[in-house]
């Protein structure tokens, strides 16, 4: 493992962060080891000692890879920036004797759901759940625990396979999503849980030898401001008696489950009563927070990363970030959602000239056909703005997001006769859904 004045060369696995960019800035070594599904997301290939391209690879044969381009060039860490390739990031770091996260053992038991339910029972955290293998054993739960409950896979990313709400008629249904196997959902498990009702709270934090820092504490409104469909904030708007018991549960949980080095995102629920109730962490950024965790506190959190692989201690960068932190970002996320091809988004550079706009970014650019929106994947732009507060913020990023306009045509035949047109600006008229107003292309 590299110290402080060792030469320093990270293997990245899977996914692009920009972390890596952060790497380069600081004159560390890099290498590549990815599927060649992920290639088209990464950046600055040419930069990379060296690329390794695999396709549906297994464990053993990552690890081999890796001792490949270790005995041509000795790596230093190993790191995984995306949830599917962690666990064969640790194993290299064990196989090859690497710093850069910590072992195997941890990091399968936070991303294999029932092992982490189960390794925090007794605690504060524990949440009653139960692997569940058939309609019977859902059924079973439900009438033991009172519905409705969670049903979702045992291995999973996000809300990948994830059903909310789930009572005696939707028990087949929930069971046959979440046991689908995909990339993200790749066992075919499921388990089920007792749902909790609550706001939902993110906290990012980044261990140091053990020790836990706060980055950020956040939130999230699921389609709770129209014509946005999902909005995420830093920070989130908490008594100091809420901060101190969310803070203090994540933290606990964390040296419960053995994680000591890296980055961690850990959702919650935070209930009526104020009792914090975790949903689930993983061992990343997470999401929009390192963004909207630069544009709160000045904090670059794929930077605090970078100078933990380079053998710096980031914690005291993160608490000075964290003292001088006086202002509010919230995104909001906009997609129409009724089923229509959309053909182009207008007016976003009148969007971008808002004062209060800190940001406009593009998540998928039309031309595309989609049905309503459902997850993140759906999304189409988001706008974040800043503001002393978190409810000034919201609203100036819902406001900004309105500007917006979506060019479609609906599926159904089109014109009168089809489905109303949709856009991303606000109107009085909800004939079909959620309050849009668009153009329907000729």
């Amino acid at each position: 493992m590299a110290g402080p004045s060792e030469p320093v060369h990270v293997l990245s696995v899977g996914a692009w962060s920009p972390v890596v960019e952060r790497l380069w800035a600081a004159g560390a070594e890099t290498s590549l080891l990815c599927d060649a599904e992920m290639l088209d997301q990464h950046q600055g290939l040419s930069e990379h000692r060296s690329v390794t391209v695999t396709r549906a690879a297994g464990l053993e044969e990552l690890v081999a890879l890796a001792e490949g381009v270790h005995a041509r060039a000795p790596l230093s860490h190993a790191v995984s920036f995306d949830d599917t390739s962690m666990v064969a990031a640790a194993r290299i770091r064990e196989e090859l004797g690497l710093g850069g996260g910590d072992p195997s053992t941890v990091v399968g038991t936070v991303h294999d759901k029932d092992r982490y339910r189960s390794a925090l029972t007794g605690t504060p955290a524990a949440v009653p759940h139960a692997v569940v293998g058939s309609v019977d054993d859902v059924l079973r739960f439900g009438r033991t625990h009172g519905w409705p409950i969670v049903v979702k896979p045992v291995s999973g990313s996000g809300s990948a396979g994830v059903t909310l709400g789930v009572g005696p008629d939707g028990a087949a249904d929930a069971l046959a999503r979440a046991t689908v196997r995909t990339h993200y959902t790749p066992t075919g498990r499921a388990m089920a849980e007792v749902q909790v009702r609550g706001r939902v709270i993110t906290v990012d934090t980044l261990s140091h030898a053990g020790a836990h820092e706060v980055m950020s504490i956040g939130f999230e409104l699921p389609g709770a401001a129209h014509p946005a469909m999902m909005i995420y904030g830093v920070p989130a708007p908490l008594t100091d008696t809420e901060r101190r018991d969310v803070v203090g549960t994540v933290t606990s949980a964390l040296a419960r489950l053995g994680v000591t080095t890296g980055p961690a995102h850990t959702e919650l629920l935070l209930t009526a009563e104020g009792t914090p109730v975790l949903i689930e962490t993983q061992l990343r950024p997470g999401g929009d927070f390192p963004e909207l965790t630069l544009a709160a506190s000045g904090l670059d959190v794929y930077d605090a990363w970078a100078r933990q692989l380079l053998g710096e201690d980031p914690l005291p960068r993160i608490r000075e970030a964290a003292a001088s932190a006086g202002t509010c970002a919230v995104i909001a996320c906009g997609a129409p959602d009724v089923e229509a091809d959309y053909l182009e988004l207008r007016d976003l550079d009148e969007v971008r000239a808002h004062d209060d706009v800190a940001g406009v970014r593009v998540l998928r650019q039309p031309p595309y056909r989609s049905a309503s929106a459902r997850t993140r994947d759906d999304l189409s732009v988001t706008v974040m703005s800043t503001a002393p507060t978190a409810q000034l913020a919201l609203r100036r990023a819902v406001r900004a997001l309105g500007g917006a306009r979506m060019r479609v045509t609906t599926h159904g035949g089109g014109g009168a006769a089809g489905p109303p047109p949709v856009g991303l600006e606000p109107r009085t008229s909800t004939a079909g859904g959620r309050p849009f107003k668009s153009e329907e292309a000729p």
